[in-house]
């Protein structure tokens, strides 16, 4: 380890390493021992939340460290090494809407990704019993006619577009370190997007676009018929949400909470039901049945 490297980035830094084969050998050489089904997933994350849904005498949930990873690592279990019982799942981030393909052996999402499912289930409504307060949110409603699920998916939804143009038009913009306090009012749970574009192009040291020119582009998109939890990001809904317990609509036991515990309370929160309801899970379902396996408890 490099002196004054904090072991924790030592450690992310290794995993950003890993190569596809190797996560293929893990399995492989389970092999001699298990027959049951691997269920490969992008990250630690996934791996709690799916985890906890499977049977384990039929199902292993094997992590990746990244949707690449993911990829090929069910492509080279199933191609190359001939293992039938090898299956994936990604988020299904802006592939879908920019025509991307998936292997037959990969399961997508229903929502962008794993955080943006959470934040559409009944998690969301656990979570604000236990740190919102209730009298504040109830004259949220009453003064902006939204629930709070329905504003932070409004306030998230101009950002979520701003990166699937960006990736559409090849803008090359950036939406790393987002401050998400610089665009939006947490009293109203509301974006600015004349902000937010100065914001992402305050990030985006060599973008490829004019921003005046991105500003008409977006407000042409925001009047199309999209799918808000495929467009919206789970990070800047969860970010959103977290600014609004911490300044508005929460208990003073949402003042202390930080990204992490927050995104590992919607986890925890997140049932059985909720995740029966998905098409994903019927989807795996179906695919374990058809192999013979009951992957799911």
């Amino acid at each position: 380890m490099t002196v004054g490297t904090s072991p924790w980035n030592w450690w992310f830094e290794l995993r950003r390493h890993i190569q596809p084969y190797e996560v293929a050998n893990e399995m492989s050489m389970r092999r001699s021992k298990y027959r049951g089904a691997f269920l490969v997933v992008e990250g630690v994350t996934d791996s709690r939340l799916y985890g906890k849904f499977t049977n384990p005498s039929e199902c292993q949930v094997v992590i990746a460290h990244s949707k690449d990873n993911v990829r090929k690592t069910v492509r080279e279990m199933a191609d190359t090494r001939g293992d039938g019982l090898t299956s994936g799942i990604v988020d299904q981030d802006y592939d879908l809407l920019l025509g991307k393909k998936f292997d037959e052996h990969l399961f997508v999402t229903d929502c962008h990704d794993l955080e943006t499912a959470l934040m559409r289930s009944s998690a969301l409504d656990s979570v604000l019993w236990e740190y919102g307060d209730r009298d504040e949110m109830a004259r949220f409603k009453q003064r902006t006619g939204d629930s709070v699920k329905d504003a932070i998916m409004k306030s998230s939804y101009p950002l979520g577009m701003l990166m699937f143009l960006s990736m559409k038009k090849d803008y090359n913009l950036s939406f790393r370190d987002i401050n998400h306090r610089s665009f939006v009012d947490t009293a109203k749970i509301s974006a600015d997007n004349k902000r937010m574009v100065d914001h992402i192009f305050s990030l985006s040291g060599h973008s490829n676009a004019n921003k005046r020119t991105v500003h008409q582009d977006l407000e042409v998109e925001l009047k199309k018929n999209y799918d808000p939890w495929v467009i919206c990001r789970g990070h800047d809904m969860v970010s959103i949400l977290l600014l609004a317990l911490r300044e508005s609509i929460g208990l003073y036991n949402a003042r202390s909470m930080n990204q992490g515990m927050l995104s590992g309370t919607l986890r925890l929160s997140y049932t059985r039901e909720d995740f029966h309801s998905t098409e994903l899970y019927a989807a795996i379902k179906e695919w374990g049945e058809d192999n013979g396996l009951h992957l799911w408890e």
